[in-house]
């Protein structure tokens, strides 16, 4: 049965009903999210806006499996987001994943664009999601990416007592003969344990020639960017902690500060039908002044389960000749001067369907 498409108005409606006969199931998905954003930066401006994805990343997508007996199935998922603040779609259209994927109770085996095991403590850990003016500023510093293209990726089975992990390998797709043939290729892996209170994960990731590489003359090979981090959380129902300690690295000769420690301690607490956030966290870049800090409070109330309202509020403090911005791909970038502080704040809706 197609789920969620009566009052879609998508064309793709019939070719998706008949694919349904094919499926255990095949189901519409998405969340809009829509807020009021502000952003000043010492000496660069401010500006204040409509929006999308600063509380969850609006989007929407179609997924579906298939039971092919003896405790074998297929799953596709197919995602994209969407810029609600002017109905523009994201490009490419799937980005944020496109799968394929076989499971049984040996594990699973995942096919094409999905989430980078080296990224998910980030956004795992982080109360905000990574997402909006308070997230956690630990990944992306040197221009990794969330995500990774042309993957082949092993989950464990979820049986195993709270353990958890998957390792995940992405082709490059360079020609063999020319200088730069490990541009793009990508090794991860993350294994945790979740179970009762305790969460606590570790990750790992290798881009190679990943920053700089160039065929043209002269020939840059480029340098590699290793990432490792760790993220645990402790729930004590009144209250929930979480933690996160990464590391970026640029490797393959110096450009700049090449190397950047994150840190980070959060707090989650239920009252009544909300949940108040907060969080505060150092970035230090070594043999650099471009340090920073960040801190963040933020408050979501629950209207049922798939709707709330939420408001957020950070600052961030630059030290000496850091530039950073309390939200860094706010378009056009509302850069402070060195060493100026960076706030901001969403107030916002968020529905899921």
């Amino acid at each position: 049965m197609v789920r969620g498409f009566r009052n879609a108005g998508f064309v793709v409606l019939p070719i998706l009903s008949g694919l349904a006969h094919a499926q255990s199931s095949v189901s519409f998905f998405g969340t809009i999210d829509l807020s009021i954003t502000h952003v000043s930066s010492g000496g660069g401006g401010s500006r204040t806006q409509l929006a999308s994805g600063q509380g969850y990343p609006s989007r929407f997508g179609f997924r579906g499996t298939e039971d092919l007996g003896g405790g074998l199935s297929a799953g596709f998922w197919l995602e994209s987001e969407m810029y609600a603040d002017t109905g523009a779609i994201q490009d490419p259209y799937f980005a944020r994943r496109a799968t394929v994927s076989l499971s049984g109770s040996l594990g699973e085996i995942r096919l094409g664009r999905d989430f980078a095991p080296s990224y998910l403590n980030n956004n795992s850990f982080d109360p905000f999601s990574n997402r909006g003016a308070a997230k956690g500023m630990s990944f992306s510093n040197f221009a990794a990416t969330d995500r990774t293209s042309n993957g082949v990726t092993y989950f464990l089975p979820p049986n195993l007592g709270g353990f958890y992990g998957m390792v995940q390998y992405a082709f490059g797709e360079a020609v063999s003969n020319v200088p730069n043939d490990k541009q793009g290729n990508y090794v991860g892996a993350r294994f945790g344990y979740n179970k009762g209170p305790i969460n606590a994960a570790v990750a790992i990731g290798k881009y190679d020639q990943y920053i700089g590489a160039s065929n043209a003359m002269p020939v840059a090979i480029g340098h590699g960017l290793r990432v490792s981090n760790v993220g645990a959380s402790y729930d004590f129902d009144f209250l929930k902690l979480s933690g996160f300690y990464g590391r970026e690295d640029i490797r393959g000769g110096p450009i700049g500060a090449s190397v950047l420690d994150s840190m980070w301690m959060a707090v989650s607490i239920p009252v009544g039908s909300g949940l108040i956030r907060a969080s505060v966290g150092k970035y230090d870049t070594k043999d650099s002044d471009n340090d920073w800090r960040k801190f963040g409070i933020g408050y979501s109330y629950f209207l049922s389960k798939r709707t709330q309202v939420y408001g957020v509020a950070a600052v961030l403090k630059n030290r000496k000749g850091s530039t950073h911005s309390i939200i860094p791909n706010n378009t056009p970038a509302i850069v402070p001067l060195a060493g100026r502080s960076s706030t901001g704040f969403d107030f916002g809706i968020q529905h899921n369907f």
